[in-house]
C-alpha cells in the first residue's frame, strides 16, 4: 500500500469525510483493480443500472478530472 500511495498521492484528492481505512483500500494492489470500474460520465447511469440489475452492489465514489497537463482522481 505504501508504494502505491506514495506514487499516486499527488494525483488523488480525498474528501475529509473518507475514513483512513477506506482510503487505504484505494491504494491496495490486491483489491483496487477488483473494486474500481470507470465509465464516461454520460454512460454512468447506464452502467449503474446494468450492475445493480445483475446483483452487483455498486456506488459512485469519485471521478477522474483534467488538471493542467495531467489527471487527478477525486474520491468523495
Amino acid at each position: 500500500i505504501a508504494s502505491n500511495k506514495e506514487y499516486f498521492k499527488q494525483r488523488v484528492v480525498i474528501s475529509d469525510k473518507v475514513k483512513d481505512e477506506l482510503e487505504n483500500i484505494f491504494y491496495d494492489p490486491q483489491t483496487s483493480g477488483g473494486l474500481l470500474i470507470s465509465a464516461a460520465k454520460e454512460k454512468e447511469n447506464m452502467l449503474m443500472e446494468k450492475l445493480t440489475s445483475n446483483g452487483v452492489k455498486a456506488c459512485k465514489i469519485g471521478e477522474v478530472v483534467k488538471r493542467q497537463n495531467d489527471w487527478v482522481i477525486k474520491i468523495s
